[in-house]
């Protein structure tokens, strides 16, 4: 009977030691964020029909009191980053069956997060296509500092470093970026997997360090990574080559990624990995040609079995990722969002991505989040908050003014402390505009 059992807690070996006890026994981990509230957290639970789950003490645990839920509590040793034991190599066994592996819930960012239902034969085939592209060496070590809730973390960087033995550092997810620097180096690990907020403040960071850093390729994924973010990072990382990947829980997670001295044109996110088809289409439904936007649909044998209480969503074996982008004549893909944040403003559709890309050029502005909202006169109108530290409101219009074409520029400039994101570190336009409308 495969059973579905909860795990929510922090980074831990004692994490690790809950989802390897799960899989032995052929079971489903339903894998939650711990920084989600107490309330959601068992509503997911229930919603997956989990009767018993593994838990951090370190949440407050009279939050959990009064439920029907069996609670293993986890008594994690330390916070800091630890060493994966050789132990955990020996008791990890994956049953080779259609039978459910894992649920994770989407970001939740555009609505109601989604329960997705991976097979272990999914996270197998996904694992080991993850596994060719990042041309494994004997002296690979990983440095994971990503929440394991996430199917990029789970599949893309634990279960590959299990399935091939690779050394793994664990390390917690809130860790400012010296510390995990330092270990790197320390732990001489050699695989850096982060997003792109994270790897703005790592380059931030080595930039003013100058460590001589063991890494011998570091990956962003979970988020569009603009052109000139990557172009930063390369510079600052030197030799070290930084590389973008795409996917999403849908599909197993990993959809494509760019190479080693190949397919690693900045802006782009490589070439479909192995097994996996793209296609790009227009809203007609025809094929897209070369350069052409439209939207992304993948094609993979590592396609999720379904949503919780949800057919499959597949069509033909078609999946619909949200997004829009193009495919260059060479097989690159190059994602440019999702298809829901474009702001049509007028008679005119905005792509705020790039818009994006182009105000975080101007002088002093550390980041910046172009969004829409209803308006009376233009049906949307595009808002920009950005983040400074003072007033920049009529460099940043004097300056779109140069760089964008009218329609493009906002109708509104904004300071803010941060841009709005999810518990799980996403950037979020609808946390945006709900903070704008107040």
């Amino acid at each position: 009977m495969n059973r579905k059992i909860g795990i929510v807690g922090e980074n831990s070996i004692e994490y690790v030691k809950a989802l390897l006890a799960v899989w032995r026994a052929g079971n489903c981990a339903v894998l939650l964020d711990w920084r989600l509230p107490a309330g959601q957290i068992l509503d997911m639970l229930v919603l997956c029909g989990a009767e018993e789950c593994y838990m951090d003490m370190r949440l407050k645990q009279d939050q959990f009191q009064g439920s029907s839920l069996k609670i293993h509590w986890m008594n994690v040793q330390n916070s800091s980053a630890n060493v994966l034991s050789l132990k955990l190599y020996e008791d990890f066994f994956l049953p080779q069956s259609e039978e459910d592996a894992l649920i994770l819930f989407s970001s939740g960012t555009t609505g109601k997060s989604k329960g997705i239902v991976l097979s272990y034969r999914s996270i197998v085939l996904n694992s080991t296509a993850v596994a060719e592209y990042l041309q494994l060496e004997q002296n690979d070590c990983f440095y994971i500092s990503k929440a394991l809730s996430h199917s990029s973390t789970l599949v893309g960087e634990l279960l590959v470093a299990l399935r091939y033995r690779v050394r793994v550092i664990l390390a917690p997810t809130i860790v400012p970026p010296r510390v995990a620097l330092r270990t790197i180096c320390e732990e001489q690990a050699t695989i850096l997997c982060v997003n792109p907020i994270l790897l703005r403040l790592f380059a931030k960071t080595q930039e003013r360090l100058q460590w001589d850093l063991p890494l011998r390729v570091i990956y962003t994924s979970g988020a569009v990574a603009d052109r000139q973010l990557m172009l930063d990072a390369r510079k600052v990382f030197g030799k070290i080559p930084v590389l973008d990947i795409y996917g999403l829980s849908e599909a197993g997670p990993r959809v494509s990624a760019q190479r080693i001295g190949s397919s690693d044109t900045p802006g782009s996110v490589g070439i479909p990995v192995q097994g996996v088809e793209v296609q790009v289409r227009s809203q007609q439904g025809g094929l897209c040609k070369p350069l052409e936007q439209g939207m992304i649909f993948v094609k993979t044998p590592s396609a999720m079995t379904r949503y919780l209480n949800n057919p499959s969503p597949c069509q033909a074996g078609w999946i619909y990722t949200g997004d829009i982008g193009y495919l260059h004549k060479d097989g690159e893909l190059f994602v440019l969002g999702r298809a829901d944040d474009i702001i049509v403003q007028g008679a005119h559709n905005l792509d705020p991505n790039g818009i994006e890309t182009i105000l975080k050029c101007c002088p002093e502005v550390e980041d910046c989040m172009v969004f829409g909202v209803e308006d009376s006169q233009y049906g949307h109108k595009a808002v920009c908050f950005y983040v400074a530290t003072r007033d920049l409101e009529e460099e940043l219009y004097l300056f779109a003014r140069q760089k964008l074409a009218d329609y493009e520029i906002p109708k509104e400039f904004q300071r803010v402390g941060q841009v709005p994101v999810t518990v799980t570190g996403k950037r979020s336009r609808a946390l945006a505009r709900a903070k704008y409308c107040g």
